[in-house]
């Protein structure tokens, strides 16, 4: 059985991965942008590639950030619940 400890350390590690695959996103786009804040590609292809790429990463990282928020409280939960659980 796992443990509540281990769960509420699996959600902060997503958490935290999230957070950094959001911020690598936004650093590359910035990067990208020119001084008038237009964002320049050497090709369509590459753009397209980009915005896909990008799109994707953002949506997972969005997805570990509420996963590992949603493990916090569950480890509580199952902490709570092994506390309460009668001895054998």
């Amino acid at each position: 059985m796992i443990q509540g400890t281990v769960i509420g350390v699996i959600g902060i590690v997503c958490i935290i991965a999230g957070i950094v695959i959001r911020m690598s996103v936004s650093r590359s786009e910035f990067k990208r942008t020119n001084e008038f804040g237009v964002m320049e590609y050497g090709s369509y292809g590459q753009a397209a590639a980009s915005q896909a790429g990008g799109g994707c990463a953002r949506v997972l990282g969005t997805l570990m950030i509420v996963g590992g928020a949603l493990m916090i409280p569950l480890s509580l939960i199952v902490a709570l619940l092994v506390w309460m659980s009668p001895p054998k």
